[in-house]
């Protein structure tokens, strides 16, 4: 904790639509809103980020560490040091992203749920962490320590974890459905990971204890007979099965989790739901859930943790 004391740190809101804007070189300019700080921080365009302060223009100091929040729906993405305070006509802040760490937070963000927990407040302008020093030790770990127990815990069914497989596949998560499950997989501390089949589909694989969840980016059909999302599900049951024989020992059970490009029809949600399989899609940022995937996910397959160093 001493480089908290030295370099105070803050959670600093970057919602879209609130004033906050990124830039860079060649006179770059980027709106806050997640998909696009994403592509324009992982292609170069931005190095730089400016907008209100809501609170705290007498305690933020230039060098202290602004961690940035994108919302409960994406959660923190990025890292920056703040380099430029104004008082005048309104409290501004001008800070520079911390590039390592931010292409981490960009690409595999601190879930919203596990950042909210212990604050009580609303979270719409910068929140010093000096008084929870739980999610400061919670937010270093994610960057700098996560990946190790994501190695370590999917090591026995032979699976890369996600961020050694984002170093030769950066846009693997490029479609949003695929980015969507890997935050909510996180969101109940699971060990993320991607394995390949011979098919050359990429699967995406959480982990955690005797749970084995196995999911991919599927088309979300809204036709009568939806052939390819049907080939999709046999495919994923086969690589559930496979992956856990690799450990027969640790006794897993796979559940199989469909990302949906687009909204899925009703039909179609219910006939995933009846496999017992798990449903989601996406609108923007915000993650739609079956109604029977949301009860399941938030009260069979796992509990929520705070934000903190696990095993």
């Amino acid at each position: 904790m001493s480089g908290s004391r030295l370099q105070p740190h803050w959670v600093y809101p970057i919602v879209d639509g609130t004033g906050r804007r990124f830039s860079g070189p060649a006179n770059a300019d980027c709106r806050t809103r997640y998909a696009d700080y994403r592509r324009a921080l992982l292609d170069g365009q931005i190095t730089r980020g400016e907008g209100p302060l809501e609170s705290g223009f007498r305690s933020i100091r230039e060098g202290d560490v602004l961690w940035l929040y994108a919302g409960v729906d994406v959660g923190v993405v990025g890292r920056a040091h703040v380099s430029k305070l104004a008082g005048r006509p309104a409290p501004w802040v001008t800070f520079t992203l911390d590039r390592p760490a931010s292409r981490v937070l960009a690409q595999d963000p601190v879930p919203g749920n596990l950042v909210r927990r212990g604050f009580t407040s609303v979270m719409d302008g910068p929140v010093p962490l000096a008084d929870h020093p739980e999610a400061y030790e919670g937010l270093q770990w994610w960057v700098d320590q996560l990946d190790e127990r994501d190695r370590r815990r999917l090591r026995p069914i032979g699976v890369s974890s996600l961020r050694h497989t984002l170093t030769r596949q950066p846009s693997l998560l490029d479609q949003p459905a695929l980015g969507a499950l890997v935050r909510t997989l996180r969101s109940q501390d699971l060990a993320v990971g991607v394995a390949t089949e011979p098919d050359g589909v990429a699967r995406i694989v959480g982990l955690n204890g005797k749970l084995l969840v196995v999911g991919l980016a599927v088309p979300g059909s809204q036709a009568a007979v939806p052939r390819d999302v049907v080939r999709s599900v046999g495919m994923l049951v086969w690589s559930g099965w496979s992956l856990a024989q690799r450990a027969p020992t640790l006794g897993l059970e796979p559940h199989l989790f469909l990302a949906c490009k687009k909204a899925p029809s009703v039909e179609l949600v219910r006939f995933l739901e009846d496999q017992h399989h798990l449903v989601l899609w996406v609108h923007g940022t915000q993650v739609d859930f079956g109604p029977r995937t949301r009860l399941r996910w938030q009260s069979g397959l796992g509990a929520t943790r705070p934000l903190a160093r696990h095993g």
